[in-house]
């Protein structure tokens, strides 16, 4: 386990992505409206983005068709609390009120936010067991390992040296 460090949130929420879909919009709109202490940002990427998830008491994900993204996997591993849609295959790795919290709607991305901007042990009991488990089970070498052994039993590779 690798230790983490704890700091003062500047803002109740953070956003980083386009804002290339109506539903993100107006997510994000309603966020604003309803809990005014927020930044969005795009066009961050690396420590630029992981300052936003630090900074944040809660990141907001909204993908853009329902659909997995990296974004979920950079909030946790750089030790954020994620406040995501349901995604496809992320229940299947992520359990919901354990390493993250899914939201259905609007209205419920709203109301989560509120009561986990408000319950700072509780939201950070969520963000240390998102943290754990993405450093345990889900890094980019965890990915290329994947795609290693997917690659043998296709037989598209017979042996690869470890470097």
């Amino acid at each position: 386990a690798y230790p983490r460090v704890h700091a003062v949130k500047k803002y109740d929420w953070g956003f980083v992505g386009h804002l290339n879909t109506e539903r993100r919009i107006n997510l994000l709109d309603t966020m604003y409206k309803e809990i005014p202490n927020g930044w969005i940002v795009w066009k961050k990427f690396f420590e630029d983005a992981a300052a936003v998830y630090h900074d944040s008491k809660i990141s907001i994900h909204y993908s853009v068709a329902g659909d997995q993204s990296m974004r979920n996997f950079e909030v946790m591993g750089a030790g954020g609390f994620l406040l995501t849609d349901r995604n496809k295959g992320m229940e299947e790795m992520f359990q919901d009120k354990v390493h993250c919290v899914y939201f259905d709607s609007i209205p419920d991305a709203i109301e989560k936010a509120k009561y986990y901007i408000a319950h700072d042990e509780e939201r950070e009991a969520i963000v240390e067991a998102g943290y754990q488990e993405v450093i345990a089970k889900h890094t980019y070498a965890h990915r290329v390992d994947t795609l290693i052994q997917k690659a043998k039993e296709y037989g598209l590779i017979k042996e690869l040296a470890h470097v």
